[in-house]
């Protein structure tokens, strides 16, 4: 996959807390991979200041 390569002197440190570039690389990294997808922002669903993403439908 190739998302996370570590620092520049060949080291990955999981121990350390991630900084907000950091995570910004890895979830560019992963949109432009095709891993995942920001969701639509259609005008239909009433879901302005929502925080579920307006989805409809029901549960299995």
């Amino acid at each position: 996959m190739g998302i996370i390569d570590g620092y520049p002197d060949g080291t990955f440190k999981p121990e350390n807390p991630l900084k907000r570039s950091e995570l910004i690389k890895i979830i560019k990294a992963l949109a432009d991979g095709g891993y995942i997808t920001a969701p639509s922002r259609g005008t239909t669903g009433g879901t302005a200041g929502t925080t579920t993403g307006g989805t409809t439908g029901t549960a299995p």
